[in-house]
């Protein structure tokens, strides 16, 4: 039986959630804070950093909303936290260029890949 806390039983419905969305959102800020590290090790200006803050949050964000609307179920695509934290690893060893070069190709990839079964 869930726990209503003592609340009216549409409020309580919006418990479970509600506390699922406080993770993410703890989550999703922290990983925040590995994107802004990871772009002042790299050297990347304020505008690239802010366009790949949109891209690592907006593109799931968009391709989750609609798979959720689609399917009728929470369904999230993944961040990229582990890839920020191994791109600020190799800080000072490739150009911020070539790093994207070589995610794109990697994606290129394994899209390929995919397609292909």
């Amino acid at each position: 039986m869930p726990v209503s806390f003592g609340l009216p039983k549409p409020l309580s419905r919006l418990l479970p959630p509600l506390a699922v969305s406080i993770t993410v959102m703890v989550f999703s800020v922290t990983a925040l804070s590995f994107v802004l590290t990871a772009a002042k090790a790299l050297g990347v200006d304020g505008a690239a950093t802010r366009g790949w803050i949109a891209t690592i949050y907006g593109i799931p964000a968009a391709l989750s909303f609609f798979l959720t609307f689609r399917y009728r179920q929470p369904l999230f695509v993944a961040w990229s936290t582990s890839g920020v934290i191994f791109a600020a690893s190799l800080a000072g060893r490739p150009s911020y260029a070539e790093l994207r070069g070589a995610c794109l190709m990697a994606g290129c990839i394994v899209f390929a890949l995919g397609a292909s079964v």
